[in-house]
């Protein structure tokens, strides 16, 4: 299987990639590799086309959920007759109510905007992910496979020195959940990763 990755020189990225790089070949985009995707003329169609799956990992701005789109059209207009993938990397803070956010901050006014700003990104990064979706199940009757849009939402990964009390997703079940979006046979397009 080949792959390609943004993301990967993220503490989540380098775990993801050292257990998929020993069994898929693997390439990873970054600025380190000599590819800024700050740029919009970053000619990832021309980079993604030959891989069949696009682990969507880098966090900048709302690079997530532009890549999915970009990448998910790609994908489509290949019509091939396996699924291609796109796996992207979300979070449960979405779903937490506001009440907690900011009684775990100490107050709405000393929320950094980043914060802020990180729940935005993932928010619309789930609104592409369900258009996808939507493009997926919509395409079934198609002499060509739909591409599938995978989305993991993740709570906190690995154990934070700050916030400790919290409960955390472990290496383990990272990989276990990167494991089933690369492997599976059936679509699962959202898999949410709860603690024991």
């Amino acid at each position: 299987m080949k792959i390609l990755m943004t993301g990967a020189t993220s503490d989540v990225g380098r775990v993801v990639f050292g257990h998929i790089a020993s069994q898929h070949e693997v390439a990873c985009i970054s600025r380190s590799t000599g590819f800024d995707l700050t740029f919009p003329e970053s000619n990832l169609e021309y980079i993604v086309q030959d891989y069949d799956v696009f682990i969507n990992l880098a966090n900048i701005n709302y690079f997530q959920g532009d890549a999915l789109y970009q990448v998910y059209d790609i994908f489509e207009k290949q019509q091939t007759n396996i699924p291609k993938k796109i796996i992207s990397f979300g979070s449960l803070v979405t779903e937490l109510p506001m009440r907690i956010i900011v009684d775990s901050n100490g107050s709405y006014y000393n929320r950094s905007r980043e914060q802020s700003e990180y729940i935005g990104q993932k928010l619309y990064l789930e609104k592409v992910h369900n258009e996808c979706v939507q493009r997926h199940l919509a395409g079934y009757s198609n002499e060509y496979v739909m591409p599938q849009s995978i989305l993991l939402k993740l709570g906190n990964v690995f154990e934070k020195k700050e916030r400790s009390h919290e409960p955390y997703t472990t290496e383990k079940q990272l990989l276990e959940v990167v494991d089933a979006a690369l492997m599976g046979t059936n679509y699962i397009p959202t898999v949410e990763v709860r603690w024991n």
